[in-house]
């Protein structure tokens, strides 16, 4: 194993965490300025205690491509292709939430979903039919209701708001001027209009509809904390506090954010999403922030560098971080850019990470078993064979972790 090394980032001045302002622009707390940058983090550093949660395997429920998990009223929710499905918080099998048809009752694209807790439904938003549908956690249909086409045409990820009756979405990045203005919007659940919306930096990324990010709000059900989010291209991590996004932190990446001319150039010049991404990365510059988890004590970012993926860790309570370049889960033997082997079909929960282990099980036994110190995985590995569902892994980071 390597041993754990750190650079002091060179050439920057020290600056308080306190809120700033740049030229009359609200930065909020400025974060990452005195960062370490570990080349490498394990596990066994980070990590207090994981809880294991064997998904029960159905021919009801069988599991492909999970992109989604929420954890909400000790339900757990997973987006899986074009299926929404619930497990209790043991695993066990509830429901599969609608079907995929023509019917007034069934979706023709499962495009995202969020959750009132409150009222106790889930709803799935179908992008084809511009509809909403809204189903009981047993999966029993309650209604339906049609939405204007461009107010969340495009959407990626929807978070709901309690406190508002409002939900948070997140869009995909605009394939064609003016196809999706917004990067980010809150839509009231009164009479679905826009309450506060976040402009695209740029007017279209070419030909190519893609997800700058997997994850781009947070919303950990912790009802002390507010949706943190954020928009592409950018250091900033949004917030939003009374009916408006506003800027909460600022982050000193290790290279400098690519600037808004430079996107506009690059994006009149090339044909695509992934051909403009190239070409920020040959000038030298991070395309900023890609994925954002919250939990009660930490924020964890993953940050897009000018050579690879890497991981930002802030505790907010001792206001204090750090960059690390890669890490090596035990719990699966190997390396990832993202700290926990975070992605997409991750979440948090209050002061958890969650964690969905989707590499293949085959893989993880054959790895895992012979080594683990962790009965209870150990225990959870054995009784699963090589075409179970995924296992579900809540993670609790340590008080002390190497800044």
């Amino acid at each position: 194993m390597k041993n754990i090394i750190f650079i002091l980032l060179s050439g920057l001045v020290i600056v308080s965490c306190e809120q700033k302002k740049e030229s009359g622009i609200n930065t909020g707390e400025y974060i990452g300025q005195n960062f370490k940058i570990y080349e490498e983090i394990t596990t066994e550093q980070i990590i207090e205690h994981i809880k294991y949660i064997a998904l029960e395997t159905d021919s009801l429920c069988l599991l492909q491509n999970p992109q989604q998990v929420k954890f909400i009223n000790d339900t757990l929710f997973i987006l899986d292709k074009e299926n929404l499905f619930t497990f209790t918080n043991k695993g066990k099998f509830v429901a599969k939430i609608g079907n995929k048809g023509r019917a007034p009752t069934e979706y023709i694209h499962l495009t995202s979903f969020f959750v009132d807790s409150k009222n106790s439904y889930a709803a799935i938003f179908d992008n084809i039919n511009s509809k909403i549908l809204k189903y009981s956690f047993k999966g029993e249909f309650i209604e339906s209701i049609s939405i204007k086409q461009n107010i969340m045409q495009f959407v990626n990820q929807i978070d709901f708001l309690t406190k508002e009756n409002a939900i948070i979405c997140s869009y995909s990045l605009p394939f064609e001027p003016l196809s999706m203005p917004n990067s980010l919007s809150t839509i009231s659940l009164k009479d679905y209009s826009i309450i506060s919306a976040i402009p695209y930096k740029i007017k279209s990324t070419g030909r190519a509809l893609v997800n700058f990010s997997s994850h781009p709000i947070t919303l950990s059900q912790d009802s002390s904390l507010i949706p943190l989010c954020i928009e592409p291209f950018s250091n900033k991590i949004m917030g939003y506090v009374n009916d408006k996004f506003v800027v909460k932190y600022t982050v000193k990446t290790i290279d400098p954010i690519v600037s808004v001319q430079t996107l506009e150039s690059l994006t009149h010049s090339f044909n695509n999403y992934f051909d403009v991404f190239e070409n920020i990365q040959k000038n030298k510059k991070s395309v900023g922030i890609k994925n954002i988890y919250e939990t009660t004590n930490y924020i964890l970012l993953s940050i897009g560098g000018k050579d690879k993926t890497y991981s930002a860790l802030y505790d907010k309570k001792k206001k204090k971080g750090a960059f690390y370049l890669n890490y090596y889960s035990n719990i699966t033997s190997s390396y990832h850019d993202v700290l926990l082997g975070l992605s997409g079909s991750s979440s948090t929960y209050k002061d958890q990470f969650i964690l969905l282990l989707n590499q293949p099980l085959q893989d993880i036994r054959n790895t895992y078993i012979q080594e683990s110190k962790n009965q209870d995985f150990v225990s959870i590995l054995k009784a699963t064979s090589e075409d179970d569902n995924p296992i579900i892994a809540f993670i609790e980071l340590k008080d002390s972790i190497p800044f």
